[in-house]
Parts: C-alpha cells; sequence; structure tokens
C-alpha cells in the first residue's frame, strides 16, 4: 500500500469485499497525493480509490470536513461526520458500484453537526434502521419532524370570550427563605407571594436595597421562566429601575418584557423599567379604547380588562409575557437553574422603592412527592388547579428527618412496613402532547443503598385508563430519572377526573435488608406541544370532529432512520407551499414516532454521542457519550442501554421495551447484576456477546466465571470482561492501572486474539483459541483488523508505526515521539560515520553535501546541521570514516581515508579541528599512508587520557616517516605519532584494524582482519602502560565465522578478564559472545550479493522483555538495533532491525531512487561509553534525555511515515510511546548534561512473535 503523510494512523478497517477493504484514519496524503480518509484499498491490485477526494474538483460537490466514522451495508457506505457535502451537513452516502457520494434523502443534519456513530438493526435486512448518534438537533429537511396528525376530538370553547394561554404555573414559594437589605422593618416578606390590593413591601428612604428568596432545598436548580411584579395601586412611591441576579452564579439576567408604551418587545438587564400603578392603569385603558387593532393579530392577547399579553411563540403558546393594570411581567431569555434570586432595586420614584408583590412562573409542570412543596402560594386555590401529592398507604417522612447525611435535597422516605403507594397529580391544565418523567435520588447521598426498593410507576389518563407501568430499580448511586411516557394527555377538570402518576412498593431489591426503603422525589411533565384546538379557541358548542394538529419531533444526538419508510421518498409528499405558508401534509409519514426518535427528543441538546453498539446475543443497543437529560446532567462517558423487543415491520421501527440501564462515571456502576469500581471505557461487540473494558475491577453477585481456569467461579474481573449468554466471564488478568479503550480480534493461523489497546500505549493480547494470555511473543501492537476469505487479513496499528518509510534526501533521528527530520538538507553523498557527545550537540561525517554549505562533516546542534566554522577543500574520493572528541571536548579527529586541503597543506588519514578556536588546528598529524597499494583506512580512534594519547586504527603502515602498521598513537600535547610497540615487540601485528573498545583503564580491545606473531587473529589486547599487544583466549578469538569483525560492542561494563557480553558483525553475520564464547544470532536475516551491514548499538527498554529472559548476550531490558540494508525472513527489505534476544523485529525501511536505502551509522549515546579510558570510570546503564535515537542514512531521508497497514506481514511488534520532553538548550560538557537532565528510557517496551 501507499505511504500516508507522517503523523497519520489508521483506526478502523472495515472488510467490502473478497479483496478490498476500507481505510478509515487521520492520514492527509498517500504517496504525495492529498486523500481524505476514508479510502479503499484493494489488496490484489494495490490500488487506492479515494472517497471524497475527487469530488474536490466538482464545484457543487465539495466536501469539507471530517469523515469521523462509518458503517458497511452491501454496495453502500454511510458516512458521518462533521463535513459538509452538497449543502448537507455530517452524513452522506458512497456507493461503491457506482463510485459515487449522494446526500442521504433527510439531507443530513443541521448546520455544525457531527455524526460520531452508525449503526444498523436487525443487521441482516433491506428494511432496517439506521441509527445515528453525535452531536446534532436537527434534520437537513427539518420539515421532515413535522407531522399532521388527525385526531378525533371533543371540542368545547367559547369563541366569543378567548382566553390567555396560561401554559406556564406559578412557583410555590410557599416555603421559600426570604432576605432583604435596607428593607424597612415593617415589611411582610411572605406576603409578597400572595399580593393583594394591601400588600406592600418598601425599601429604606432614598437607598437601593435587595430582596433576595432561596428556594427550598428540593426545589433548588429550577429554571423560572418568567417574573411577575405587582405594583402598589396608587402610591406615588415605587421602583423605576431594578436588576435581577440569580444564585448562585451571581449573575445579571437578561430579561424581555412587554413595553407598555408601545406594547412591543424590550429587552433590559442591569436597568430593567417598573411603572407606577398609575401609569399602567393609563395604559391598560388605551388598550381597551384601541382593542380593534390586535383582533387579528394571534400573538396578542388583550382581555376585557386592557390586560396586554404577547405570546413569546405565536404558534406554539406555551409561554406569554405581558402588563396589567397592577403587574408587569418579565421573561428570562436564557434558561439558567437557579438556587436564589434577588431583585435589586437601583433607582426609585418618589422617596423609595416600593412593589406590591412577586410570581416565579415555570414552564414545566413539577409534582413534589414531599407535598409541602406543592402547597399554593396562596391557600384558596383548589386542588384540581395545583400540582398535588396524596399518600395512599404507608408511613412517609422527609429524608431531613431519618438522616443527617443529606444536606441539599428533602425528598419523600417510606420505610416500608407492610405497603406503601402515593399518588401524584400533575396539574395538566390543557389537551396537547407530553413527556413524563419520574426522578429518584442516588442512594450514595444518603447511605440507604442496600435498603432500596423496586416500585411500580403507573400513568392513568382523566379516564383513568391505563398509559404506561414501569417496575424502576431505585438503587442508583446518583440522582436519575426514569422516562414514563410520550403522548397525548387531555387536560384535568375534577379531582375525580385528573391525570395521575401512582407509586406502589413492590419489592426490596437486597432481600437480606430490614426496613426497605421507597424515595419519591419529583416527576415532570414536560409541554412538547399544545393541541390546536387550545391554541385556536373554537366554538362554544361541544362537538365530535376530526382535528389536524402539527407536531414536532425534537432530536438530540440520536436519529432512526427508517431505510423502508424512505423506500418511496419524494420531497413532495413532505410539505407544500400555499399562499407563501408552508403546508405539510399527511402523507409526511417518513421519520417514525419511534421510541429512540422520542428517546432523542427527551435528551440535552448539548449531549455527545461517540458509540452505537447493538448487541444481538443480549438483544441491547448500547449508547455510549456525554449524555444529558431535560436539566439533569449525568457525568461523562455514559452508556444507555436500550433493550430490543424486536422490528416493527408495521410501523418500519425499532420496538425498545425499556431504558434499562444508565451508568455514569463514578466509585461504582452496575451492569447486568456486576459491580464496577471505576469507569467502563467501551463495550465492544462480539460474535457471542459483548466485551467491556475500562479502568476497572468488577465483582458480581452470583459469581464470575474465570476463562483462563476453564471456567471456574472468581471473585473479580479486571479491566476486560465478556458478557455472554446471562453471564459474566472473566479473563483472569490481573489489574492494570491504564484506561483500555480500545479492542480488535483477528487470527492467526487459525488462532483467535483479541488485542486490548490503552489509551496510555498499553498493549495486550488474548489468546482466544486457547483461553490463555499470550507469552510475550505472541504479543501483537495492532488496533484493528480485518478478514478477506480463508487465507488474507489487512491489519492496522502501531506496530507499524516505527516501520517508517523515508523518501527525502536528508538526515533525522528519532525522539520519544517519533521520527523527526533533522534540520539539514543533504544535496549528494550519504552519511557514514557519527559520534554522539550529548543531547543537544554531535558530529556527523561521510561524503555529504548539504545546502547551508556543509561538506563531509557538520555539527548537529539542537538537531541543526551547523558547518564547521573554517572551510576546507574534500578530494573527490575522500571520505570521513571516524570521528571522536576527547574528554576534555577541545578537539574533533576526523579519520579519513584521502587528502583533506586545510589552509595551504593537504592532510591524509587524520584531521585535528579545534572546538573553541572553532578552527583546525595550526600544526596537523602527518599523513598517514600504505606503502603496498591498498586503500587507505582509518576505522577506529579512541583516547588513552593518562598520556594524551590517541590511537588511531585502520588500515596504513606509515604516518608521516614513521613505520605503523594498523595501528599507530598520536601524541596530542606534543603534536606528532608515536609507536605504539616496544622495542622488544615491533611490527609484530599486521593486517586492518576494524574497531576499539577500551576494556580497562590501560588495555583496549582491537578487532579486525589482524596477524601477531604471524598467525591470524580477531582480536587483540594492547596495553598502554607497557606498549605491547596480547593475544586473547581462544573463546574470544574463535568467532564461529571466516571473516573478519568490522564493529563490535560491548554489552556490559568493560572488564581486562575479558568475561563482557559482546555483539559483533561482519560481511555476511551477527554473533554474540556470552562472556565465554560466541555464538551466530542472526537467524532469521537472509543474506545476499546485496546485504551490507554497517552499524550496531544496544538500546534501553522501558520494562524487562520476556524474550530475552536468559540474558545471554545483553540485559533482559535491553535489545541489539542492527542498520544497513537486509532481509528479514519473514519480513523482507528493511534498513535498520531490533533483536530482542531471541527474534528480529523490523524497525526502519528506506528507499534511495526506489531501491531500498542503507542506514551506515547509528547516532547515540552508547549505554557502556569504552572509547576513551576515562569512560570505563563511569559505569552507563540508562540513556539521557534527547536526542534518543538518532539515523544518518546513506540514503534519502525524509518525513512521509508508513501509514500503519501492511497486509503482507503477519507478525507484529510493540513499541510504547512516552511522555514529550521539552529540549534544553545546547550543552557541550558531559558534566553539564548530568547536571542538568535526569536518566530516562531509549526505546520503549518491545516484544514480538514471529511463527505464524
Amino acid at each position: 500500500m501507499g505511504q500516508p503523510e507522517k503523523g497519520g494512523t489508521v483506526t478502523r478497517l472495515l472488510p467490502l469485499a473478497a479483496d478490498s477493504v476500507l481505510v478509515e484514519g487521520t492520514f492527509s496524503a498517500i504517496d504525495g497525493n492529498d486523500v481524505t480518509p476514508p479510502v479503499i484499498y484493494n489488496v490484489t491490485l494495490q490500488e487506492l480509490t479515494p472517497i471524497l477526494t475527487s469530488l474536490l474538483r466538482k464545484r457543487a460537490d465539495t466536501v469539507t470536513g471530517r469523515v469521523l466514522t462509518t458503517f458497511v451495508d452491501g454496495d453502500l457506505i454511510y458516512l458521518g461526520g462533521d463535513f459538509e457535502f452538497n449543502g448537507t451537513y455530517g452524513a452522506a452516502v458512497y456507493s461503491i458500484s457506482e463510485q459515487t457520494v449522494l446526500s442521504m434523502p433527510f439531507r443530513g443534519f443541521g448546520e455544525n453537526a457531527s455524526v460520531n456513530a452508525i449503526a444498523k438493526y436487525p443487521l441482516e435486512g433491506d428494511d432496517a434502521l439506521i441509527i445515528y448518534g453525535g452531536s446534532f438537533n436537527s434534520l437537513g429537511l427539518p420539515e421532515l419532524l413535522m407531522h399532521n396528525i388527525s385526531i378525533p376530538m371533543q371540542n368545547s370553547t367559547n369563541s366569543t370570550n378567548t382566553s390567555l394561554i396560561q401554559a406556564e404555573q406559578v412557583i410555590s414559594l410557599k416555603h421559600a427563605t426570604f432576605s432583604s437589605v435596607n428593607g424597612i422593618l415593617l415589611n411582610d416578606d411572605t406576603a409578597l407571594i400572595c399580593p393583594t390590593q394591601s400588600t406592600s413591601w418598601a425599601l429604606e428612604n432614598n437607598s437601593g436595597g435587595e430582596l433576595r428568596v432561596l428556594l427550598p432545598l428540593e426545589m433548588r436548580g429550577l429554571k423560572p421562566t418568567k417574573v411577575r411584579l405587582y405594583v402598589p395601586a396608587n402610591s406615588l412611591d415605587g421602583i423605576r429601575d431594578f436588576r435581577i441576579y440569580s444564585y448562585p452564579n451571581n449573575g445579571i439576567m437578561n430579561l424581555t418584557y412587554v413595553d407598555p408604551n408601545t406594547n412591543e418587545f424590550a429587552f433590559c438587564d442591569a436597568f430593567c423599567p417598573l411603572q407606577l400603578g398609575s401609569t399602567l392603569k393609563d395604559s391598560v385603558d388605551q388598550n381597551i379604547e384601541e382593542a380593534d387593532l390586535y383582533s387579528d393579530d394571534d400573538s396578542v392577547y388583550l382581555d376585557e380588562n386592557g390586560s396586554f399579553s404577547l405570546y413569546l411563540d405565536s404558534e406554539t403558546k406555551t409561554r406569554n409575557v405581558g402588563y396589567g393594570r397592577n403587574y408587569q411581567e418579565f421573561a428570562f431569555v436564557n434558561d439558567i437553574m437557579i438556587d436564589a434570586i434577588g431583585l435589586t432595586t437601583v433607582s426609585w420614584y418618589g422617596s423609595r422603592g416600593e412593589f406590591a408583590g412577586l410570581e416565579l412562573y415555570l414552564d414545566a409542570i413539577t409534582v413534589y412527592g414531599n407535598e409541602t412543596l406543592n402547597e399554593p402560594n396562596c391557600g384558596s386555590e383548589s386542588a384540581q388547579n395545583s400540582n398535588s401529592a396524596v399518600i395512599n398507604s404507608g408511613d412517609w417522612q422527609p429524608v431531613l428527618s431519618l438522616t443527617d447525611a443529606v444536606t441539599n435535597n428533602d425528598y419523600l422516605v417510606s420505610v416500608v412496613d407492610d405497603s406503601s403507594s402515593i399518588t401524584l397529580y400533575p396539574n395538566i391544565s390543557y389537551a396537547g402532547n407530553y413527556s413524563i418523567l419520574f426522578y429518584t435520588p442516588g442512594c450514595s447521598t444518603d447511605n440507604s443503598c442496600a435498603q432500596r426498593s423496586i416500585i411500580n410507576v403507573t400513568l392513568t389518563d382523566v379516564n383513568d385508563d391505563l398509559l404506561s407501568s414501569n417496575l424502576i430499580y431505585q438503587n442508583n448511586l446518583e440522582n436519575k430519572f426514569d422516562y414514563l411516557f410520550y403522548g397525548h394527555l387531555n387536560g384535568s377538570s375534577t379531582n375525580n377526573g385528573r391525570n395521575k402518576v401512582q407509586i406502589e412498593f413492590v419489592e426490596q431489591i437486597d432481600t437480606s435488608a430490614s426496613d426497605p426503603w421507597v424515595v419519591v422525589d419529583k416527576i415532570v411533565a414536560n409541554i412538547v406541544e399544545l393541541d390546536d384546538t387550545v391554541i385556536s379557541n373554537s366554538t362554544n358548542s361541544t362537538t365530535n370532529s376530526t382535528s389536524h394538529m402539527i407536531t414536532t419531533m425534537s432530536l438530540n444526538g440520536l436519529f432512526e432512520y427508517s431505510l423502508a419508510n424512505f423506500s418511496l421518498f419524494s420531497e413532495n409528499l413532505v410539505y407544500e407551499n400555499a399562499n407563501n405558508h408552508e403546508v405539510i401534509k399527511d402523507t409526511n409519514t417518513f421519520v417514525g414516532n419511534s421510541t429512540i426518535n422520542v428517546l432523542s427528543g427527551n435528551l440535552s441538546e448539548t449531549l455527545s454521542i461517540s458509540n452505537i453498539v447493538y448487541s444481538s446475543d443480549s438483544r441491547l443497543i448500547f449508547l455510549n457519550g456525554n449524555l444529558t437529560s431535560l436539566n439533569v446532567s449525568l457525568l461523562n462517558s455514559n452508556l444507555i442501554s436500550l433493550a430490543v423487543d424486536g422490528y416493527n415491520s408495521t410501523a418500519n421501527d425499532t420496538e425498545i421495551s425499556s431504558i434499562t440501564k444508565r451508568f455514569a462515571k463514578r466509585d461504582d456502576q452496575t451492569i447486568f447484576g456486576a459491580n464496577f469500581n471505576d469507569s467502563v471505557s467501551t463495550i465492544e461487540n462480539i460474535n457471542d456477546g459483548v466485551v467491556v473494558l475500562g479502568r476497572f475491577s468488577m465483582t458480581e453477585s452470583s459469581g464470575l466465571q474465570n476463562l483462563t481456569n476453564e471456567n471456574s467461579t472468581t471473585t473479580t474481573a479486571n479491566n476486560f470482561a465478556l458478557y455472554s449468554n446471562d453471564q459474566w466471564f472473566s479473563f483472569g488478568n490481573a489489574y492494570v492501572d491504564s484506561d483500555f479503550s480500545e479492542f480488535t480480534s483477528l487470527v492467526l493461523n487459525d488462532t483467535e486474539f483479541y488485542v486490548f489497546s490503552s489509551t496510555d500505549g498499553t498493549y495486550l493480547t488474548w489468546d482466544n483459541t486457547k483461553k490463555e494470555w499470550s507469552k510475550s511473543k505472541d504479543k501483537l501492537d495492532i488496533n484493528s483488523a480485518v478478514t478477506l476469505g480463508n487465507s488474507q487479513q489487512v491489519i492496522g496499528g502501531l506496530s507499524f508505526g516505527v516501520m517508517d518509510y523515508y523518501g527525502v534526501n536528508q538526515g533525522f533521528f528519532r525522539n520519544n515521539d517519533g521520527f523527526s527530520s533533522l534540520d539539514l538538507e543533504l544535496i549528494n553523498g550519504s552519511v557514514l560515520t557519527s559520534y554522539f557527545l550529548n543531547s543537544t550537540f554531535s558530529v556527523i561525517g561521510g561524503t555529504f553535501g548539504a545546502e547551508n554549505t556543509t561538506e563531509h562533516v557538520t555539527f548537529l546542534v539542537n538537531n541543526t546541521g551547523v558547518p564547521l566554522q573554517e572551510a576546507a577543500q574534500w578530494s573527490e574520493d575522500t571520505a570521513v570514516t571516524s570521528l571522536y572528541i576527547n574528554t576534555d571536548q577541545e578537539f574533533l579527529f576526523i579519520g579519513t581515508n584521502g587528502s583533506v586541503q586545510v589552509r595551504d597543506a593537504n592532510v591524509t588519514g587524520l584531521l585535528v579541528y579545534n572546538l573553541k578556536n572553532e578552527s583546525f588546528s595550526s600544526v596537523q598529524p602527518p599523513d598517514l599512508s600504505t606503502t603496498d597499494g591498498s586503500a587507505l583506512e582509518v576505522n577506529a580512534l579512541a583516547l588513552y587520557d593518562q598520556s594524551s594519547q590517541l590511537f588511531v586504527g585502520g588500515n596504513f603502515d606509515l604516518a608521516g616517516s614513521l613505520g605503523c602498521e594498523s595501528v599507530c598513537l598520536y601524541d596530542i600535547e606534543n603534536t606528532r605519532w608515536i609507536s605504539p610497540y616496544s622495542g622488544a615487540q615491533s611490527m609484530l601485528v599486521g593486517g586492518s584494524v576494524t574497531d576499539a573498545k577500551f576494556v580497562a583503564s590501560d588495555s583496549i580491545l582491537v578487532s579486525g582482519n589482524l596477524t601477531f606473531n604471524g598467525t591470524g587473529s580477531n582480536f587483540l589486547v594492547y596495553d598502554f602502560s607497557n606498549n605491547i599487544f596480547s593475544a586473547v583466549g581462544d573463546g574470544m578469538n574463535d568467532t564461529g565465522v571466516t571473516e573478519p569483525i568490522s564493529k563490535f560492542l560491548l554489552n556490559d561494563n568493560a572488564n581486562s578478564a575479558l568475561e563482557a557480553r559482546m555483539a559483533a558483525i561482519g560481511s555476511g553475520f551477527v554473533i554474540g559472545y556470552n562472556g565465554s564464547g560466541w555464538s551466530r544470532i542472526d537467524e532469521g536475516i537472509q543474506y545476499s550479493d546485496q546485504t551490507e551491514l554497517s552499524d550496531l548499538a544496544l538500546v534501553q527498554l522501558s520494562q524487562q522483555n520476556s524474550n530475552n529472559g536468559d540474558a545471554t548476550y545483553f540485559d533482559s531490558n535491553k535489545a541489539l538495533l542492527l542498520s544497513g540494508k537486509f532481509n528479514l525472513t519473514d519480513y523482507g527489505s528493511v534498513s535498520a532491525a531490533l533483536f530482542d534476544g531471541t527474534n528480529w523485529i523490523p524497525y526502519v525501511f528506506s528507499l534511495k531512487d526506489s531501491t531500498l536505502g542503507q542506514i551506515n551509522s547509528l547516532l547515540l549515546e552508547e549505554l557502556y561509553k569504552s572509547q576513551s579510558s576515562s569512560d570505563l570510570k563511569t559505569k552507563t546503564h540508562k540513556l539521557s534525555v534527547g536526542q534518543v535515537v538518532g539515523v544518518s542514512l546513506a540514503c534519502a531521508l525524509g518525513s512521509t511515515a508508513l501509514l500503519g497497514l501492511l497486509y503482507v506481514i503477519p507478525v507484529f511488534f510493540l513499541l510504547k510511546g512516552s511522555k514529550k520532553k521539552e529540549r534544553v538548550d545546547q550543552r557541550i560538557h558531559e558534566d553539564e548534561m548530568m547536571d542538568i537532565v535526569n536518566p530516562e528510557e531509549l526505546i520503549h517496551e518491545m516484544d514480538a512473535q514471529r511463527n505464524y
């Protein structure tokens, strides 16, 4: 597959056909071509088909935004997201056969909509339902939500005496708490709630002030719709300007009112005007005289006394605001929950502020179980004209009288002896559509969870017909509501003909608990829409007729789209325009009034659904997201589960029996009888049930079955649990403190695996065939997989995030978060060698040229290429082959294979650059050369600190005129070459040196194609104290291979006994040394004429690697990193790979001119430094923060990363990311670096499997 842009990932794979998949993700380009995911990938043809990108060429079909989710249904791919397409938002559909994107018949959703989830029920069939979830509140064709319904009605109204529709009801303030600032002592605060002609409340003379009303505990959080202020009839004193504060947010309310001077809407906030009684009298008298002006205005109500009201919505008429002879009303513009309200007087008429009464109104009909909260402000109101609660049986008490634990509520509690029953009567005054909710306080506050009960809640109408019956479990931890009813109700007229909700005790949940509780908080009847007959006020005769009313459905983040209903869809059947008015047709039945759509209307406008899962095994639909409903805020990451009774083929909708559970992210959750002590992040559907993931431990009252132990009984499940066939199963794992949120399954070699992954990069693999957790070699780092036929799968995941592809000519490095390009663009040549000093300063060398005039050598300062400050002229065939900076960071030593012109002199073999003076040293070493015509090589540089001697090894036999074969010492202080040999041992060493590492403070181990006393040798030891070479033992010298070693690596702190573990490479081999002998460790590498092994490094893992349990060649928390150009048996061509002690894992894949590129040098801090004698004084075990792994490539390097989708690779490995670290300023000196930076992990935990 092509390569997507770096930073993009594959998030989901869906099968389309036997050889193609749908790829979702966050990438934005593939092979340099802009694409918008998702795309279709054909495995056989290896072709990509963009779904959306091609549409950018069509002016009318421009796609902007993102596709966030898809659902594949045969030839169609349903698309959801936050995109705009063809004038529609959030939803579209793609035809695979026609390769065309089409708008949905309902025109998507409203502007700024976001669709996050799409599901289907039933899963099979053309007449199924597509369920959309996300964040939206309407359809692109909103008329689909409006239904013209014919209803048989018995109408009784008075055409000559119409009345004001007062759907808003007065809030009872009888038990509110009143307080004031600057009120006079004679004020009777409580008299204000039932104003009379003699009522008056006044402030001190010439003083502003405030009256504050604090609601009773259980009523706090109401959202009042308006306030009515009464004024004294004949007083010259009064409030001129006021403002209303809402508490606890202490904000000034925005108000709208009818200006008596104009009879039009006006708005105010901090300075709202209130008129004197005399002025209001003049206004209403004028209204009487001008009544004919308003007779045809449906938005106006004018009564016979001149009181004037305007409906805020002339169509629904559920809210109004106005004024009369002794009052003015002010509607609240914003829906704000209040605990208290304050009326503040800013200015006044006469000598003081004064008013006569105050009423608050609410358009949600609320009945409290605690009857004292239902008591009307004025005692003369009849029962049928107010909300009421009647106890039928049992002993009921306010909760505050039973426990001190509750401080913010006072609901009603019955401690059940034999039976308990109570009936709530909502004051439903007008016929219309209503939704009724039943609220239950959480048991965590009053500590009554063990005592809570199951109750039966029934709703009957004015004719005593049963409308709904619900069994409700009351052991919810936090506050909740249950949906009782949505539909038509007639208004009440007498006590015996009232709508009522009856609550009865059924049984206690915990049969061992004594004194079971029944709790009743309140019911809320929300007005959805009033009947047309109520709104229009027809004749005063009683007739039987058919009424047509328009009902409007609400959508809040959830929508059920019936394929059958839309099979003959035409917009002409939805509505028509008549006389410039939109008329909804009775043929508009495309969007059903299903349970799911009704539930959507009762959810909050601000919710967001992130996932929808239908479990055919449990017959449940799960809604996952940030869910709130009707002013009751739930916590984040909630789930709603809907019990599916079936598909109604007549109504073409889903039949949902009840909302069975609601889960909030809290200390305890209960799902199907199981108790979770922390959050459930995700529920995923599998063939035989659902899998639950999260950061939790779970118990179940009837016991769990342990999958790892032949389904034996166990007590807990951690992080993961399976629910299947009405039984909970544990995976038998220990608790992991990670938030697991992603799940995928796949089959490898007839073995089914479940892969669980967390937000912090933790991956765990379950072998579902063997019912056991996979061994470390079986761990898979993937997040999506699909099966294509019997022999092929497409798999995506972070395993491929490190298998990166590069194709731009420059260097790059790997930090803790990923590969990044260096700020250095190479224009020719290659990088051959490097030297790491610290996290902000390194050197690279080779044959390259760069855009910043750098040639052959450059410093890397904070990942930016900085050229040498003094230029040199490099011969055409000269390359830099080795680099070293001495311990005092004073000199850079540069090994070359040819001559370099420095100033006016040619220097060959070794150059010295003064780092402090930023120039080449004035005295350069005499040339190194060969006398036999062989190529000059300088392969090894190391420093003997005690005498400031630089060990130089390679292929040469002269240093100036001094005979120095293979090895020569450069005296730094005296700027001269000296022979490494004592007089007695002169010239006993021959051949070529390839590498050198200190093994003791005065001894260095040398590798190469060497001879010693005429005998071939792979290793020798040089003793600086005695200036002699010596042979090594047979165990070390016998490498088991015929070719010489080109590089070797110490995998332990060095010791003179040569017992440190080691690794080495050469032409056609990789070998490891266990402290006593060598063995090949390159099983899995395929060698050919093109194979090049160039560098080797030991890297640190964040955790122990179980594949290296015996730690034969290096510790189990480390791994080998090999670079070059080679093939891995199970993977193909790579440029770098990791060895975990057992397996080789691909790490980097690079290209140069469409062929495999080669990595020549690995630039990183060594774990066991050994390039100078002083390195051995400090034992190193971990690397410092900063430039964690730097890779210098001989080929072109760049910033394009592999997509994460390689169907040809069946094996994966784990690479955990780490948190970002801020880069520090440039530091040259190592002690300075160590003082500032703490040790940190280099490469994170890595495990692999390979036998599939």
